[in-house]
């Protein structure tokens, strides 16, 4: 739905130095401190030095830059502005996010316009609000939730003027400039299409749109942040280890569960080890990689990409003996004794379904082989 830099300067100041000397009959004293430039002369000097040198051009930090995208994002969606969606990228922008036969890329900023111009003809009322940003260094992560009424055609769904709303997520990777260079973008498409009767199976609630401006998060990049960050790390190596006990250890005992692919959320250790089971049952080969994991104060966000073949029944799927390759975002918040006490998960079940072969044909088979797993760009050089 969305694919969605300080440099110092110098001024030049001429100070006039009278020429000092002694008659051939004196003695040599101590030289008069030289007179004080009057203002006129401190005020022409400067004019001709501003005159013969031009200042460099003022940029801001890039945390301010990327704080003043964050608002203009929400003012541009609101706006159904595509073009000023588009501004706020590099030209040469990559984006990515999940698709129906596993992640997917475009580039350029034309590829935005036209997305989004697509986008809000579809959902010409739409309302998008961001409750909070997190920033390190080139990276924000901008959680966004949406409402739309779906009065316009939108691909191959056609109008249905049923509303819709959901929950979604993008990590942005800034140039020195302040525009977006990459954009890794997670949000449920399957989720719209139950809302509006075009999948079956029961849709997730219209989530409610925060209010006011985004909430800016910036990493301290404390120890503490560290800890957590390599805290989290463990808990996915568990996945791959089969770590049941190491897994849970790293839960609180009450953790609150958000997948915003599904319908439901879930509480408590007990839920997250029957979800546990049941992905190790589906597929025991399964691999769990952290791609990207950052700290922020009490919360960790870390992009996920998981591998297996579909060997066991996956609810009410039965085993398709399919691989399948998945990304999705975590955000985790750690409690006072550093246990998670909240995972909310952004993927895509359409992804999910489309390398399953569940949508209809076999092409998710044949394309799951041939995926790029979601890159973790560099930072962009220190300047």
């Amino acid at each position: 739905m969305k694919r969605l830099a300080v440099r110092l300067s110098c001024a030049l100041l001429a100070i006039l130095l009278p020429a000092c000397g002694a008659g051939p009959d004196q003695v040599p004293g101590p030289k008069p401190p030289p007179p004080s430039p009057t203002p006129a002369a401190t005020a022409s000097a400067t004019a001709t030095a501003s005159a013969t040198t031009p200042l460099p051009p003022q940029r801001p930090p890039l945390v301010e830059m990327q704080r003043a995208a964050v608002r203009s994002m929400v003012a541009a969606f609101n706006a159904h502005d595509a073009k000023k969606v588009a501004a706020l990228y590099s030209p040469s922008v990559v984006s990515g996010s999940p698709g129906p036969l596993g992640w997917e890329e475009e580039s350029g900023t034309p590829a935005i316009e036209k997305g989004h111009e697509k986008l809000f003809a579809a959902f010409p009322d739409m309302k998008w609000m961001s409750p909070r940003a997190y920033v390190k260094g080139d990276v924000v992560v901008q959680e966004w939730v949406s409402n739309a009424t779906h009065t316009g055609d939108l691909g191959s769904m056609k109008a249905t003027g049923k509303a819709t709303g959901i929950h979604g997520i993008s990590v942005y990777w800034f140039d020195e400039d302040g525009l977006i260079r990459r954009d890794h973008t997670y949000y449920d498409s399957a989720t719209i299409a139950r809302q509006t009767g075009a999948m079956p199976g029961p849709a997730r609630a219209i989530p409610a749109l925060p209010a006011g401006d985004p909430q800016v998060i910036v990493s301290s990049g404390t120890p503490e942040e560290g800890k957590r960050v390599e805290a989290a790390r463990a808990m996915y190596a568990a996945f791959s280890a089969k770590d049941e006990k190491v897994f849970l250890a790293a839960l609180d005992a009450d953790v609150a569960q958000k997948v915003y692919s599904q319908p439901t959320d879930q509480k408590g250790q007990k839920a997250a080890a029957e979800g546990w089971r049941a992905m190790q049952k589906a597929f025991p080969d399964l691999k769990v990689e952290a791609t990207n994991v950052w700290g922020f104060g009490d919360r960790v966000v870390a992009e996920v990409t998981m591998t297996g073949t579909h060997q066991g029944a996956l609810g009410a799927i039965q085993p398709t003996k399919k691989a399948v390759k998945l990304q999705s975002l975590d955000v985790l918040t750690f409690g006072k004794d550093d246990k998670i006490t909240a995972i909310e998960t952004y993927n895509s079940s359409l992804s999910l379904l489309g390398q399953l072969g569940q949508l209809g044909g076999d092409k998710g088979a044949k394309a799951a082989p041939a995926q790029k797993a979601a890159p973790a760009p560099k930072p962009s050089p220190k300047k």
